[in-house]
């Protein structure tokens, strides 16, 4: 009688079968978060383009670059009852919404008897990046949408002389210009004074401390001097950036300036991204230090006032930074207002 031979895996093989594909998968995970991650990086360049490319029709519009925070629904103080919704200070993105295809979230925000509510902020995917993973551990998003990008607001110190305002940033306070006064300030920015050039100047970057898409970023610019600043900006030193705007100081830290204690802290995605940075329990993580981050390695991605984008890498010397912020390097407060542009500067 003829004995049967038995066929299939034998324990051992099939424990090497196994292994062979845990292998195969790690080999390939990384590949595949790559070409996700390159996806990603694509499409927050890609918003960040449409973003520039609003601020450039909101010039078509109004012959003037938006303000950082600026006023709509407005209404005379004089003439009473003042509606709930009247006066309301606005972000830049707010301004931006016509442009971006928001008009009726936009109206609603112009109209005067339309108080603040869920309705004025909706979630627009438009102001995020989808690499943005701070958004997932943040505990407000229930209060308001948040926002990955923020604007180009020129330097962080207080400065008084209004030509050097407009030297020194892109976006203008257009709420109050001291603090101290109800007049409206009347700063604004035109394409034919970016002395420096529209491809030469950042608009937008991306930026993981950056909060509520309508946030004005009240009274962080209001003080009249360096001391009363700095005094603004103790209770805010879990911050790196000033809500939906950024800065750049005069000076690259050395030493102690402005409360930076290392040159470190001015560096893109510098020691913001040792701790999730909208965890606003860890407020020792960061002093305040004024320059962009993100989750993309490397760098971050920016948008200019000519509509185009790029990479800027951590690697970025601060003076070329400040000078791709500054529209007027000439006139601008900024360390070497001679400096001169490399191709490197400008990204990739």
């Amino acid at each position: 009688m003829k004995s049967r031979r038995q066929t299939g895996f034998t324990l051992v093989e099939l424990l090497v079968v196994i292994a062979i594909i845990g292998i195969l998968v790690g080999l390939l995970l990384p590949a595949v978060n790559m070409v996700r991650e390159t996806a990603r990086r694509s499409q927050c360049g890609n918003r960040i383009r449409q973003l520039s490319l609003a601020v450039n029709t909101f010039h078509e519009s109004k012959e003037r670059y938006p303000g950082w925070r600026e006023w709509t629904a407005n209404w005379n103080l004089g003439k009473t009852p003042v509606p709930a919704g009247a006066n309301k200070p606005i972000s830049w993105m707010t301004a931006l919404l016509p442009y971006i295809d928001h008009e009726p979230t936009s109206k609603f925000w112009e109209n005067p008897a339309t108080a603040f509510s869920t309705q004025l902020s909706p979630a627009i995917p438009s102001f995020l990046c989808p690499s943005d993973r701070t958004l997932e551990a943040t505990q407000q998003l229930d209060s308001a949408p948040e926002t990955s990008f923020v604007a180009n607001a020129g330097c962080g110190v207080p400065i008084n002389n209004r030509k050097l305002l407009k030297a020194n940033g892109l976006f203008q306070d257009l709420v109050f210009f001291d603090g101290r006064s109800l007049q409206r300030p009347t700063v604004h920015l035109r394409l034919v004074e970016l002395t420096d050039g529209a491809s030469h100047t950042v608009a937008i970057s991306e930026n993981l401390q950056a909060e509520f898409w309508h946030r004005s970023t009240p009274d962080l610019f209001q003080a009249r001097s360096a001391k009363e600043y700095d005094d603004i900006l103790k209770h805010r030193t879990h911050r790196a950036c000033y809500s939906n705007i950024m800065v750049w100081w005069i000076k690259p830290p050395t030493g102690k300036r402005h409360g930076i204690l290392n040159a470190k802290l001015c560096e893109l995605n510098g020691q913001a991204m040792n701790k999730i940075v909208r965890d606003r329990s860890a407020q020792a993580f960061m002093p305040f230090a004024a320059r962009p981050s993100s989750n993309h390695k490397g760098g971050v991605t920016v948008g200019f006032a000519d509509g185009h984008t790029a990479f800027v890498t951590n690697s970025i010397d601060y003076i070329a930074y400040q000078s791709l912020m500054t529209p007027d390097n000439a006139k601008s407060s900024m360390l070497n207002p001679a400096y001169q542009l490399k191709p490197a500067d400008l990204g990739n």
